[in-house]
């Protein structure tokens, strides 16, 4: 049962990547933003808490909602964290981008780890550096679980389409 919430975001997002990419065909430039509305990010990094920094994976995805020049976004995302007591992370995010290739992402989600479940909050800050459809992207989430708290540093290398 502890991977559950890890298989089960893995095909949300899976999900959430092919219901919308019919939504809108239009590709017209939004400012500060590649013309693609849907994002997918492959994720390294570090979780670190009071008692460890582990190494950090995962998986992102994000698609820009078409209003208000795409200021506004959904997605998700996949993690796990790797140490002794390995923990897999899934959220659905709300994610605003106030300006140029900056956004804020706003999580709630769920953790698993040796078996039990806690709920996920987490907000978040990263700069998008697009080079074509690709993108590189310094990323910094504050993590809070079940009154622990921990910051998620790293890299996202990311594609639009």
């Amino acid at each position: 049962m502890k991977n559950n919430h890890f298989k089960c975001g893995v095909l949300a997002l899976a999900m959430l990547g092919v219901s919308t990419s019919s939504l809108s065909a239009d590709k017209t430039k939004m400012p500060g933003h590649s013309a693609h509305h849907n994002h997918i990010a492959l994720f390294s990094g570090v979780t670190s808490s009071e008692h460890a920094s582990d190494p950090t994976v995962g998986l992102e995805f994000e698609r820009r909602l078409p209003f208000m020049y795409g200021m506004f976004g959904i997605g998700g995302f996949v993690e796990r964290v790797i140490s002794e007591h390995s923990q897999s992370l899934v959220g659905v995010s709300a994610i605003i981008h106030p300006w140029k290739n900056l956004k804020a992402n706003f999580t709630i989600g769920a953790e698993s780890a040796d078996g039990h479940s806690e709920t996920l909050h987490r907000v978040g800050l990263a700069y998008d550096f697009h080079i074509d459809q690709m993108s590189v992207s310094p990323t910094y989430n504050f993590d809070s679980v079940a009154g622990y708290t921990a910051n998620v540093f790293g890299i996202a290398f990311g594609m639009g389409f």
